[in-house]
């Protein structure tokens, strides 16, 4: 409906993930950098986590997208609702396989079989879990087993598994240790920043056939950014929103106020959740050990991005932290002396009472 009055081509703000509109802002470059990494190696398996909208099922299919080398055979599985042995029917199916009334077992030789074949046809096997936070125990314990498939010593299959922070949070249980160990590049995408977040409207804005001319005012952009928390799918819905009411309503440039009003619908509409804690996400750097950039995915930070006091510079280096892994662990160590601080004034306040009523006894 408001494609013609502001002048676009096509929607920019669909929710169904499309790897064309992919926004690499700081979060999402970061982890392209780490999938490059973890892909190169060739084994094992790559973990990229984040709340709920993130973007990461774009992010893979960018990936997957990017992967112009015919060598790469890639697979995805995107229902995780299933146990151990129908995902390996799944799989079997996606790599072209027949996957009738057999054992367990022929299922099992079969996959082999067809992993060896592309091995010797210098193939690389990849498989791409989504939402993998929803396997039980035995299916990721089967996907464990499947990464123990070599040929003379060339492991036949790796995995990128993609799902939500509490992902992260099983792999830490001890149940997990074996799977954990095979885990060799690991991010949690973190939401966009302000910058970030006017970035990502004027990007999608762009391919959808934006002519420059204003439509987001400069300060509806802090608006939006305190009303999504700069989560993707939530930027798309809100700003989907107000280019609808900004046609309805005539307004061709979107002011904070217009955000204030659109935002205040939604919520009497209960299209407006109340945004996740960012506290409970863990921190991005929990299980990345030494990532390197990778040419031709990542691109350079900006030149007057901050850097680790000088003082704290050597202790980085021996640790082999990049600049921004160094912020990050920063970071997630102010988060947690503030938190710490919170737990000391709560002591306080609970010695204090505890005083008062002493001595009123």
């Amino acid at each position: 409906m408001y494609l013609d009055y502001y002048h676009l081509k096509r929607l920019p703000f669909q929710i169904t993930p499309d790897a064309s509109f992919f926004f690499d802002g700081r979060p999402h470059r970061r982890a392209l950098s780490t999938v490059a990494y973890g892909l190169s190696k060739n084994e094992g398996f790559v973990v990229i986590t984040g709340e709920v909208g993130a973007g990461k099922t774009t992010l893979f299919e960018y990936t997957l997208s990017r992967l112009a080398d015919d060598r790469i055979v890639a697979v995805k599985i995107n229902t995780t609702q299933v146990g151990s042995e129908n995902l390996l029917r799944l799989i079997a199916a996606q790599f072209g396989l027949s996957v009738g009334g057999g054992s367990k077992a022929e299922l099992l030789c079969a996959l082999e079989d067809e992993l060896v074949r592309l091995h010797h046809q210098r193939k690389v096997a990849l498989v791409v879990v989504d939402e993998v936070q929803g396997l039980s125990h035995d299916a990721l314990e089967e996907l464990r087993m499947l990464s123990n498939f070599q040929s003379n010593g060339k492991p036949l299959l790796q995995m990128l598994l993609v799902g939500q922070p509490e992902f992260r949070q099983r792999l830490a249980e001890p149940d997990l240790e074996q799977l954990r160990q095979r885990v060799i590049a690991s991010f949690h995408i973190s939401r966009l920043s302000t910058d970030d977040t006017r970035g990502y409207v004027e990007h999608r804005l762009k391919l959808a056939g934006w002519d420059g001319r204003r439509i987001f005012a400069p300060d509806s952009f802090e608006a939006i950014f305190e009303a999504t928390g700069g989560l993707p799918r939530r930027l798309n819905r809100l700003c989907d929103r107000l280019l609808l009411f900004g046609y309805l309503e005539d307004r061709g440039v979107l002011t904070a106020s217009d955000v204030a009003e659109v935002v205040e619908e939604m919520r009497e509409e209960g299209l407006i959740e109340p945004l996740p804690d960012t506290a409970a996400a863990p921190p991005q750097t929990a299980t990345v050990r030494a990532l390197k950039p990778v040419p031709n995915v990542a691109n350079e930070e900006p030149a007057a991005a901050p850097q680790p006091p000088a003082q704290n510079a050597q202790a980085a280096s021996g640790m082999n932290l990049s600049r921004d892994e160094w912020l990050d662990v920063r970071h997630s160590a102010k988060a947690i002396q503030r938190e710490l601080k919170s737990y000391k004034l709560r002591v306080d306040e609970f010695r204090d009472r505890i005083g008062t009523r002493r001595k009123a006894n």
